[in-house]
């Protein structure tokens, strides 16, 4: 009764608090005196980096993409968002993201100029630009990380990021 009465959407539930709110329950239930102190549940704090590619044309649902991933972030995820884009559209790119770190402030939006990387690779289906291909690149690109969450422009993010990015991936 006690834990289905609680909401652990935005945290995770170890079994020692488990075990302290059924001693409580228990105390409560038999008419046990005991002193309680509110208890703010708090997750440990994580930085994750993502990555993304974008052009001008492709830049407003990147942007939608960011927003719906730093709106549904919990209070101590910490981002550090790397947005890939070609020499020719990194200044629009800079401006157009630059309202990201002022309404976020778990927000850190890195460019990175990829220059004319894959602009002369043949297209094969008219919706892929060479800007897909740049996720190639991302080990090369940030060696700092041991892993970083790819997202590409055209999604929505419904849930903070950090329990997908404490998946272990190592073995795989």
């Amino acid at each position: 009764k006690f834990v289905k009465s609680k909401d652990y959407k935005n945290g995770r539930l170890y079994v020692s608090e488990r075990i302290t709110g059924v001693f409580i329950q228990y105390c409560y239930s038999n008419n046990i005196k005991i002193e309680t102190t509110p208890v703010n549940y708090v997750d440990d704090p994580v930085t994750i980096p993502v990555a993304c590619a974008t052009n001008k044309t492709y830049l407003d649902p990147t942007n939608v993409m960011l927003y719906s991933m730093l709106s549904n972030a919990n209070s101590w995820t910490k981002f550090i968002i790397y947005i890939m884009t070609s020499k020719k559209d990194f200044d629009f790119i800079k401006e157009g993201t630059k309202f990201l770190t002022k309404r976020f402030e778990n927000a850190e939006v890195k460019l990175i100029n990829m220059d004319s990387q894959f602009e002369n690779v043949e297209m094969s289906l008219k919706n892929i630009t060479f800007q897909t291909y740049y996720r190639l690149k991302l080990a090369s690109l940030l060696p700092q990380h041991d892993k970083c969450i790819y997202l590409d422009g055209d999604i929505i993010v419904n849930e903070d990021l950090s329990d997908l990015y404490r998946n272990d991936i190592y073995n795989f």
